[in-house]
């Protein structure tokens, strides 16, 4: 296999991750959908690679697929990839996807309904079996997101993550974890790519952006900790006329204070 076939087949990975990516947001697709779908990519390479434009393992662009997703999900989301079902997820579309490469893809002249045309009514019916055995026994059928909230486990493994790296030493201990809470939720509306690009594009514009991880909106570069400070001062002022951490937060941001009571209620348990 040359360089350049490993290239295209990198770049095809990036898009199936880009397709996918978008209509699981879109449509909150269950993993069986998104199966079928990626293995429909597949088979759709698999007939360009008929006309000998690929090799016969264009399977490996599912293995690029979940290389790409494992970066974005450890790097750029800050999530645990292996403990939320995607790792599984992979390993059987890689599995599926080698199977219809070797067994279907390099076996038939051409996918495009040619003389091979009984095969590929096998195939689909093997596919909708699969797929009604799976979705009758309730088998891949949780969702990649669900109504963007962050459950328990994942609320302590962030709040970790930001305490090992920012080590607050605040006065108030309260709004302290407070500002953790915030962080978690500001994280989730907003991860550490688009936070990035917002830098660059207040970097290219100079017009007043939010900006750091408590999305301060500033017509100056701050950096994390500076806006740690700004909002804690913010915090503290909101503090002086309302001692209800509910009314606080609310003044702080009304249009997701309901998420952020979660996490710090959810903190309060876990650090007593």
């Amino acid at each position: 296999m040359s360089g350049l076939i490993i290239v295209i087949y990198f770049v095809l990975g990036i898009v199936l991750f880009l397709l996918n990516n978008s209509i699981i947001s879109k449509y909150n697709i269950t993993k069986i959908q998104s199966i079928i779908i990626s293995l429909l990519f597949i088979l759709l390479l698999g007939g360009v690679s008929s006309y000998k434009v690929f090799s016969g393992d264009i399977f490996i662009v599912l293995i690029f697929y979940m290389i790409i997703d494992i970066i974005y999900t450890t790097y750029i989301l800050g999530d645990d990839f292996f403990g939320k079902g995607r790792f599984s997820y992979h390993i059987i579309l890689i599995i599926l996807g080698y199977l219809m490469n070797k067994h279907f893809i390099n076996t038939v002249d051409s996918i495009f309904l040619s003389s091979d045309q009984l095969k590929i009514v096998i195939w689909v019916i093997i596919i909708i079996s699969i797929y009604r055995f799976i979705n009758s026994n309730k088998l891949f059928n949780s969702r990649f997101i669900s109504n963007n909230k962050l459950d328990d486990n994942d609320i302590r493994i962030q709040y970790t993550k930001y305490k090992n790296k920012y080590n607050l030493k605040y006065e108030d201990k309260d709004l302290e974890l407070l500002l953790y809470s915030i962080m978690i939720i500001n994280n989730k509306n907003r991860n550490n790519l688009l936070r990035w690009v917002d830098y660059k594009i207040f970097e290219f514009t100079g017009r007043k952006r939010k900006l750091s991880i408590m999305l301060i909106n500033s017509n100056k570069n701050i950096s994390d900790m500076e806006g740690i400070d700004i909002s804690y001062k913010e915090l503290t002022n909101i503090k002086k006329s309302h001692k209800s951490i509910v009314t606080i937060i609310s003044k702080y941001d009304k249009d997701n204070s309901d998420k952020i009571m979660y996490v710090y209620n959810t903190l309060k348990d876990f650090l007593k």
